[in-house]
């Protein structure tokens, strides 16, 4: 997944606003920022909730955001590269 595609859709998910290319490192920081503070909502429901079908689908919401963590990273990550290696 690029860092176009990866913006794309955790901004859709987020409903927040695009971010600009010349920014793009500034902007997965945010993003991430954004997904580890909606994780530990996500977590804090958990401990609180007691119905099950609620408790599947907050589960199902937490794999999916730490998904996304972990490939914001990895782009972060690939980012951080190419400005070493130029």
């Amino acid at each position: 997944m690029n860092v176009k595609n990866f913006v794309k859709t955790v901004s859709t998910y987020f409903k927040s606003e695009k971010c600009s290319s010349s920014n793009e490192k500034k902007c997965m920081k945010n993003l991430l920022k954004k997904l580890k503070e909606k994780r530990l909502q996500i977590l804090k429901q958990i401990k609180k909730e007691t119905n099950k079908k609620i408790l599947v689908q907050l589960q199902e919401d937490r794999e999916i955001i730490s998904i996304q963590i972990k490939k914001g990273k990895k782009i972060i990550n690939t980012l951080k590269e190419k400005k070493n290696s130029n």
